[in-house]
């Protein structure tokens, strides 16, 4: 999120992190391929604005991944865009692959219960 998030998802879950209020995981290992990155199946399959994605797949050894101790989990998801529009973008092996924020809760602007 530092490196590569927009200020607008910086400001949204990096802040919340440091602050200690999120914490956050990383999800790469899935059942069939353990930590082998040009194996995982999860797919991520553009919604139409090019802004959200569908994500489907499994991962597993989530640390951290499920608990109440902070305000909301964020989860980085990595997995292979899977576009059906554009198959240009469906690339095998570790080409392809992205890191999505996935949020346990939503966070919405102007929520103060953040649903």
């Amino acid at each position: 999120l530092r490196a590569v998030g927009t200020a607008e998802q910086r400001s949204k879950y990096l802040t919340p992190m440091l602050e200690g209020r999120y914490t956050g995981t990383m999800n790469l290992s899935e059942p069939q391929a353990g930590s082998s990155l040009a194996d995982i199946r999860t797919r991520a399959v553009p919604m139409g604005d090019g802004k959200y994605f569908k994500i489907k797949g499994t991962k597993m050894w989530i640390s951290g991944g499920e608990h109440d101790i902070s305000e909301n989990i964020v989860h980085m998801v990595l997995a292979k865009v899977f576009d059906p529009d554009d198959p240009s973008r469906n690339q095998s092996g570790v080409k392809g692959i992205s890191l999505f924020i996935v949020p346990k809760k939503r966070v919405n602007e102007g929520n103060p219960n953040n649903d």
